[in-house]
């Protein structure tokens, strides 16, 4: 028969821009929740932003910094190979919205700045590969 379940964990992520070398490469951490299926086939939502901003300030010459995160959200699928031993694969799909979020501040004193905000929206689809571990013996996946 069918059995289902559900799961939540943490995602740790490693982004690498190809398209552009302005954008550069983001650590990110963020959080998945998903029903599971018979402890195989899951379906779910996550979230993940970036940790710190990147900075992508052309000059020091002036006291205006630019800086990127990267920020995404979406329906989460995937499969858990051999989910009930101890350490197993999973495979899946991330997919959804995603955002660079550029800020830009310009400095005129110390505690004195002006804030400029922008979004660029786009598609995003990740496909993962991942190990997991069952550290207790009533863990299943």
């Amino acid at each position: 028969g069918l059995q289902i379940s559900g799961f939540g964990n943490l995602i740790t992520e490693l982004s690498i821009s190809t398209s552009s070398p302005r954008i550069g490469t983001f650590y990110s951490v963020g959080a998945e929740g998903a029903i599971l299926f018979n402890q195989k086939f899951y379906i779910g939502a996550y979230g993940v932003s970036s940790v710190a901003p990147l900075d992508i300030t052309k000059s020091s010459a002036n006291l205006t910094t630019n800086e990127l995160m990267f920020v995404q959200t979406g329906l989460s699928v995937g499969y858990k190979v051999q989910p009930l031993k101890a350490i197993h694969m999973t495979f899946g799909l991330r997919t959804g919205y995603g955002h660079l979020q550029e800020f830009s501040r310009s400095y005129s004193h110390w505690d004195d700045y002006t804030f400029y905000e922008s979004y660029t929206p786009m598609f995003v689809a990740t496909p993962h590969l991942s190990v997991e571990a069952n550290f207790f013996p009533w863990m299943k996946a």
